[in-house]
């Protein structure tokens, strides 16, 4: 894939990001800020700890928000920090008080590895 292309498929996976998160419930927005902050800072032992406790044989389906935040976590791995870094920022157009609570998650947890 060109770098032309790559960037206009990134910026079609960020509007689909921003677009399924203008219509997350609050809770939903809660565990994506988790996520988001992992990935951020590095996953920390309690988050290993959360994720294996949501782990489950489940004999339905997943749920739109689960495959939302699985294609989330497939397109961040693939995007530059410069891409991580405009996804945040249209969040903040969308709510700069996720956006700036993300930061103060993120704060926190360089500020307890020093």
């Amino acid at each position: 894939m060109s770098a032309m292309s790559h960037g206009v498929v990134t910026v079609q996976e960020m509007h689909c990001v921003c677009s399924w998160f203008a219509n997350w419930a609050p809770a939903q927005r809660e565990e994506f800020l988790r996520d988001l902050v992992e990935k951020a800072a590095g996953v920390t032992a309690d988050s290993l700890l959360a994720n294996l406790d949501s782990l489950s044989v489940q004999d339905k389906a997943p749920s739109i928000f689960r495959c939302q935040m699985k294609l989330f976590g497939q397109w961040f791995e693939g995007w530059t920090e410069d891409d991580r870094n405009e996804l945040l920022q249209r969040l903040e157009n969308i709510d700069a008080v996720f956006v700036a609570r993300f930061y103060d998650e993120v704060a926190k947890i360089n500020q307890q590895r020093q």
